[in-house]
């Protein structure tokens, strides 16, 4: 594996169980067993080293959005898919989206500036803009907050993933290996009281 890739692993690592503040180039020089030297080779700073590895995490989000656009069906199939995908990758690759969920949850409480916040509302953007064309075409009640809706679709995930093994023991069953009918349950509930029925 390439120096750069190491790098990154091992530092998204670190960011997300224990923050951006928290975090110092000695820590990740010392995970990656190189030289401060080194790491600077790499990345210029620490926040460039973080900003790359939000690049990366985001990136999953921004792919699963690109397949939505192409599959068939009505908005609301479009949206379920993406919940679904986007639980799918969480849980293929759940570090990523522990550091997201905590990049969220340090908004407002850090002094770096968050490069994440640009890429978040790009995603959260898409997502909505599909929520919108499901009004559109009538298959959701035209008077819901599109972005609110949005936000509510992907929270339970977030919560999901950095909760998982509490999750799994209060709510038995609905662990990984029944995440389809997890993620279908967590949508349908969701979308029960702004989904048109006539």
């Amino acid at each position: 594996m390439e120096s750069t890739k190491i790098i990154l692993n091992k530092a998204e690592k670190l960011f997300a169980d224990s923050g951006f503040g928290s975090v110092s180039m000695s820590n990740i020089a010392k995970a990656c067993n190189m030289s401060k030297a080194n790491l600077y080779h790499h990345f210029s700073s620490k926040e460039d080293l973080y900003r790359q590895i939000l690049i990366r995490a985001q990136k999953n989000t921004k792919n699963i959005l690109e397949k939505t656009k192409e599959i068939a069906g009505t908005y609301i199939e479009k949206i379920e898919f993406f919940i679904n995908e986007h639980l799918n990758q969480m849980l293929k690759d759940p570090m990523k989206y522990k550091l997201l969920a905590r990049e969220l949850s340090d908004l407002g409480l850090s002094s770096h500036s968050l490069p994440s916040i640009g890429l978040m509302e790009q995603n959260l953007s898409q997502i909505v803009d599909l929520i919108d064309q499901a009004k559109k075409h009538g298959e959701i009640i035209e008077t819901i907050d599109s972005r609110l809706l949005a936000y509510q679709l992907l929270s339970p995930y977030f919560t999901y993933i950095t909760h998982q093994n509490f999750f799994d023991t209060v709510f038995e069953g609905l662990g990984p290996c029944s995440n389809e009918e997890f993620s279908r349950t967590l949508t349908t509930n969701l979308l029960r009281g702004v989904k048109r029925n006539d």
